[in-house]
Protein backbone atom coordinates (compact mmCIF):
# COMPACT_ATOMS: atom_id res chain seq x y z
CA UNK A 1 0.00 0.00 0.00
CA UNK A 2 2.88 2.41 0.79
CA UNK A 3 4.45 1.78 -2.64
CA UNK A 4 1.13 2.52 -4.37
CA UNK A 5 0.78 5.76 -2.40
CA UNK A 6 4.34 6.84 -3.27
CA UNK A 7 3.78 6.04 -6.95
CA UNK A 8 0.51 7.98 -6.96
CA UNK A 9 2.11 11.02 -5.32
CA UNK A 10 5.00 10.94 -7.80
CA UNK A 11 2.50 10.84 -10.67
CA UNK A 12 0.50 13.76 -9.24
CA UNK A 13 3.67 15.84 -8.79
CA UNK A 14 4.80 15.09 -12.35
CA UNK A 15 1.42 16.02 -13.85
CA UNK A 16 1.21 19.23 -11.80
CA UNK A 17 4.73 20.14 -12.86
CA UNK A 18 3.91 19.54 -16.51
CA UNK A 19 0.77 21.68 -16.31
CA UNK A 20 2.55 24.61 -14.67
CA UNK A 21 6.28 24.12 -14.24
CA UNK A 22 7.68 25.73 -11.09
CA UNK A 23 10.46 27.10 -13.29
CA UNK A 24 7.89 29.51 -14.75
CA UNK A 25 8.10 31.40 -11.46
CA UNK A 26 11.62 32.38 -12.58
CA UNK A 27 10.33 33.55 -15.96
CA UNK A 28 9.06 32.23 -19.27
CA UNK A 29 12.51 31.66 -20.78
CA UNK A 30 13.66 29.70 -17.73
CA UNK A 31 10.44 27.68 -17.79
CA UNK A 32 10.99 26.81 -21.44
CA UNK A 33 14.60 25.85 -20.76
CA UNK A 34 13.37 23.51 -18.01
CA UNK A 35 10.80 21.96 -20.37
CA UNK A 36 13.48 21.37 -23.00
CA UNK A 37 15.68 19.60 -20.46
CA UNK A 38 12.76 17.45 -19.30
CA UNK A 39 11.90 16.49 -22.88
CA UNK A 40 15.52 15.58 -23.63
CA UNK A 41 15.66 13.48 -20.45
CA UNK A 42 12.42 11.61 -21.25
CA UNK A 43 12.96 11.11 -24.97
CA UNK A 44 16.73 11.06 -25.45
CA UNK A 45 16.22 13.51 -28.34
CA UNK A 46 18.58 16.49 -28.19
CA UNK A 47 16.86 19.89 -28.41
CA UNK A 48 18.34 23.32 -28.89
CA UNK A 49 16.34 26.25 -27.55
CA UNK A 50 17.21 29.64 -28.99
CA UNK A 51 15.71 32.73 -27.38
CA UNK A 52 16.46 36.19 -28.67
CA UNK A 53 15.32 37.75 -25.39
CA UNK A 54 16.40 37.03 -21.85
CA UNK A 55 13.18 38.07 -20.16
CA UNK A 56 9.54 38.28 -21.22
CA UNK A 57 7.08 40.31 -19.14
CA UNK A 58 3.92 38.17 -18.89
CA UNK A 59 1.42 37.62 -16.13
CA UNK A 60 1.04 34.10 -14.68
CA UNK A 61 -1.84 33.16 -16.98
CA UNK A 62 -0.02 34.31 -20.10
CA UNK A 63 3.18 32.50 -19.07
CA UNK A 64 1.26 29.28 -18.39
CA UNK A 65 -0.57 29.49 -21.72
CA UNK A 66 2.66 30.19 -23.62
CA UNK A 67 4.41 27.32 -21.89
CA UNK A 68 1.52 24.95 -22.68
CA UNK A 69 1.52 26.07 -26.30
CA UNK A 70 5.22 25.32 -26.66
CA UNK A 71 4.73 21.84 -25.18
CA UNK A 72 2.17 21.05 -27.88
CA UNK A 73 4.40 21.98 -30.80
Amino acid sequence: MIKLTETTLDTIRRIASELRPAALELGLVQGLEWQVLQFEHRSGIPVQLECIVEEVDLDNGQATASSASCRKR
